[in-house]
């Protein structure tokens, strides 16, 4: 067995010589221990030949002592290392160590090392006032956690080391270098285990509408029952303009094409209204830069209509005929065309008998009566391009 921890902490100094020197050295004893300064190491006589001292051994079993828990405590024999097996199972709780002096210092580590069991030894601070407590002051519980499992431990994933002190009259032992995991901490792991009361099992993958690793975790394509989006592309007669674009799938109509809304425009003018003649247009607009649909033709008068009432006819005048006098009411019923009635100033109409235009056509407004005075007509054409 190797020499356990000094209990009570003398200094030890061994004799610091060279090779050379160490060789020399007459009849020395078996167990003669030196600090080679030649190689920098500690080096021990053993059977006439020296040999390094081995450094502590954590996965030899031999090394140290191993211990049960009994309902819940254990009894060491004073400073040095531990094996800590749990008293049925593979997890226990320990709450008390009895035995040894102020002062000694012990490394407490889950058996078997290296093996799956115990998943833990959960070290629990409730026995301070009666006896050997643990932990002194600190309101934290501590673990020991075999290699497989992760360690926030003072010795890596091996283990605890303690150090017996006096606590307002109680002898405790105090956990060095860390304070364990605190009780209200809540930890997301993939594996449920009883020696941690405040752990959330996920899984050991991403569940419900998560895929993938917790390392890259990915979303369902559907999710709370629906894919949550729609696919849309544009089709392959489709060109990026406002009259041609078109989205599979999608019916366009006269206010919108594809999911594209185009708004309405307006033309506005005036045009003196001379009774003389109605088959002379009072006014010509265009060519017109878009195709359209007309929706609404207000007209207002200046003066007040005077005998009857005054009432506007709007033509139009496809490109191809812009060098003739050819065109064509937008209102084959007549009473459809916007008038103002005798004694009023304003009138109006949505009703058009050919809607449409096209792109560079020429619109015309005639008078539709020849006695209306002379007076200025004010008017507002809109349409939706498209």
């Amino acid at each position: 067995m190797p020499l356990k921890y000094d209990q009570h902490y003398h200094p030890v100094n061994f004799m610091k010589i060279t090779t050379e020197e160490r060789d020399a050295l007459d009849y020395p004893d078996d167990g003669t221990v030196i600090f080679n300064i030649s190689n920098m190491r500690n080096e021990v006589l053993q059977q006439g030949v020296w040999v390094p001292v081995t450094p502590f051994n954590y996965t030899d079993p031999d090394w140290f002592e191993t211990l049960t828990i009994v309902d819940g405590e254990i009894t060491i024999t004073g400073s040095g290392v531990y094996m800590i097996s749990p008293e049925s199972g593979d997890y226990d709780v320990l709450t008390n160590i009895h035995g040894g002096q102020l002062g000694d210092r012990i490394v407490l580590l889950p058996a078997p090392i290296g093996g799956a069991s115990p998943a833990c030894i959960l070290l629990d601070q409730s026995g301070i006032g009666d006896g050997d407590g643990l932990m002194g002051p600190t309101t934290q519980q501590a673990q020991l956690f075999t290699d497989a499992l992760a360690p926030t431990t003072s010795i890596g994933s091996m283990g605890l080391e303690l150090a017996k002190g006096l606590f307002f009259g109680w002898e405790t032992w105090f956990v060095l270098g860390t304070e364990g995991l605190p009780l209200t901490t809540n930890l997301l792991v993939g594996t449920a285990n009883a020696g941690y009361p405040d752990l959330i099992v996920v899984g050991t993958t991403p569940g419900g509408e998560l895929g993938g690793t917790w390392a890259s975790p990915t979303v369902d394509a559907t999710h709370s029952g629906s894919a949550h989006h729609a696919s849309a592309t544009a089709g392959a007669d489709g060109e990026h303009t406002w009259a041609g674009q078109v989205l599979s799938g999608v019916a366009g109509t006269t206010t919108q094409i594809g999911h594209t809304k185009l708004y309405n425009r307006t033309i506005y003018g005036s045009f003196y209204a001379r009774p003389e003649s109605t088959t002379v247009p009072k006014l010509i607009l265009g060519p017109m830069d878009c195709a359209g649909t007309f929706v609404k033709l207000t007209i207002y008068s200046r003066d007040v209509a005077a005998e009857s009432a005054i009432r506007v006819d709007l033509h139009k005048r496809t490109a191809a005929n812009e060098d003739s006098t050819t065109s064509t009411t937008v209102f084959t019923t007549q009473t459809n065309r916007p008038t103002i009635a005798a004694a009023h100033y304003a009138g109006n109409t949505t009703t058009f008998e050919v809607p449409t235009f096209a792109d560079g056509d020429w619109l015309s407004f005639f008078l539709d009566v020849d006695d209306s005075g002379i007076t200025v007509i004010y008017f507002g054409l809109e349409f939706t391009p498209g």
